[in-house]
């Protein structure tokens, strides 16, 4: 109990102490009588704020058992649809759709959290087309991975602009860290080398592979060095683990595997019901991108 107590904090934005652990400013203070039992209460003794043990977490007003929302969570992340969910749970389809949204801001946050300090040596970046309220309407998903742990990176969903490549490469570089000059590759996609250019001058290897496509079939590749001498490249081909001339294979399958993981979205090449919006709480790309996050946080 005295751990449980000394992890928690003052959820209090106006408190002195908000945020700090270990500050012995959280102290017990009763419980909470619900229809499920009783939940532990906690108080702060700088503001006066209280919350239960719940508060912060997913679980917080639950009305349903906590294995409740862990099964339906783990069927979305499995692909079951909502509609099959509420069948085999005997619950409303909106609780279905709720409860999704939670746990995707919960992977999200937990994978905020944990995905820290990991070595950028390589990295491939690339994006998917997608589209808002019609086919009229485009968006994209940046998508980004780390070559030698397979690691999804960072995700960045909206327009094709340099303000969201940047975005991108940005949120990559506060949560990564830099040993040696990173040896990153993309498609042709011009915003690309200006951002890295910016967030990275001087300091980085930028490989560029066009391909050109016939019939729908790729009719000839070109491999290019926008940034960084060919010394340096030979160098990072040599030290790479996986690749041995410049390519996007990885972030292309990665690309796939989203493609194919997310649950109703306009990320699939056909779909019944696309994305109406992309707000966070709205988009039903947002949600299903995080949500595919789940098989790590939940």
């Amino acid at each position: 109990m005295r751990h449980a107590i000394r992890n928690r904090t003052c959820p209090n934005t106006d408190c002195r102490l908000h945020g700090q652990k270990d500050a012995g400013n959280i102290i017990r203070h009763g419980f909470i009588v619900t229809k499920r039992g009783r939940t532990r209460r906690y108080r702060c003794t700088a503001c006066g704020t209280t919350r239960s043990s719940s508060g912060g977490t997913p679980y917080f007003r639950l009305q349903h058992s906590r294995n409740a929302f862990d099964h339906v969570a783990a069927m979305c992340v499995e692909g079951v649809s909502k509609s099959s969910i509420a069948r085999i749970m005997k619950i409303s389809w909106n609780t279905v759709a709720r409860w999704e949204e939670r746990a995707a801001a919960a992977a999200r946050e937990f994978n905020k959290c944990m995905t820290l300090s990991y070595e950028l040596t390589e990295l491939q970046l690339d994006e998917i087309r997608s589209f808002s309220g019609g086919k009229t309407h485009p968006m994209w998903i940046f998508t980004s991975i780390v070559v030698w742990s397979r690691l999804w990176a960072a995700t960045t969903v909206g327009r094709r602009t340099y303000k969201n490549t940047y975005q991108l490469l940005a949120d990559i570089l506060k949560s990564g860290v830099i040993l040696r000059a990173p040896f990153i590759t993309t498609d042709g996609f011009e915003y690309y080398g200006r951002a890295i250019r910016e967030l990275l001058p001087g300091t980085c290897i930028h490989g560029q592979v066009i391909k050109q496509w016939r019939k729908n079939r790729v009719a000839s590749i070109t491999r290019s060095l926008r940034s960084g001498m060919p010394n340096q490249l030979d160098a990072a081909l040599m030290n790479s683990e996986d690749s041995e001339i410049i390519n996007t294979s990885f972030v292309e399958r990665l690309n796939l595997t989203i493609r194919e993981a997310v649950l109703i979205c306009s990320a699939r090449r056909r779909v019944i019901a696309g994305a109406r919006s992309v707000s966070p709480t709205n988009s039903n790309c947002c949600v299903a991108i995080t949500t595919s996050f789940a098989r790590i946080a939940l």
